[in-house]
C-alpha cells in the first residue's frame, strides 16, 4: 500500500523531471543549431570575400601597365646601389631619411603597392588575423 502511494506521488515529479531534461535538450539542440548557421554563414561571407578580392586581383594583374615596372625598379635600385662602394652612402642616408617619414605615408605607400600588385586577399588575411589578435586582448 505504501509502495503505490509513492507511486502515485512520485508520477508527477518523475514527469516533471523527464519534461525538464527533454526542455534542456531541446534548447542545446537549437543553440547548436544557431551556432552551425552562424558559423556557416561566416564561412560563406569569408568565401564571396575572397573570391571578390581574387577577381580584383586577377583584373589587376591583365591590366598590368608601366605602374607594376616602376614599383619594381624603386624598390630593388636601392638594394643594387648597395653593392656598389661609392653609392653606399647615398643608401645609408636615403634610409636614415625615411626614418622620418610619417606613419600614414607608410600606410598610403602599402596600398598602392597592394593594389598595383594585386595582393588584395593577402593584405585581407593580414587585417583579419590583426583584428582577432586585438579583440582577444
Amino acid at each position: 500500500m505504501l509502495l503505490k502511494v509513492l507511486e502515485v506521488l512520485s508520477g508527477p515529479l518523475v514527469n516533471w523531471v523527464s519534461h525538464r531534461q527533454e526542455v534542456k535538450k531541446i534548447k542545446t539542440e537549437t543553440q547548436l543549431a544557431v551556432l552551425k548557421a552562424e558559423s556557416q554563414s561566416k564561412i560563406r561571407r569569408a568565401e564571396n570575400q575572397e573570391a571578390a578580392d581574387i577577381n580584383l586581383d586577377l583584373v589587376a594583374l591583365k591590366t598590368r601597365g608601366w605602374k607594376d615596372e616602376y614599383l619594381l625598379v624603386i624598390g630593388t635600385v636601392p638594394i643594387i646601389l648597395s653593392f656598389i662602394p661609392d653609392m653606399q652612402i647615398y643608401v645609408k642616408q636615403g634610409f636614415e631619411a625615411l626614418k622620418e617619414t610619417p606613419e600614414w605615408y607608410w600606410y598610403l605607400m602599402a596600398g598602392l603597392f597592394i593594389d598595383t600588385l594585386g595582393f588584395r586577399s593577402l593584405l585581407r588575411g593580414i587585417v583579419d588575423s590583426t583584428l582577432q589578435k586585438r579583440l582577444k586582448k
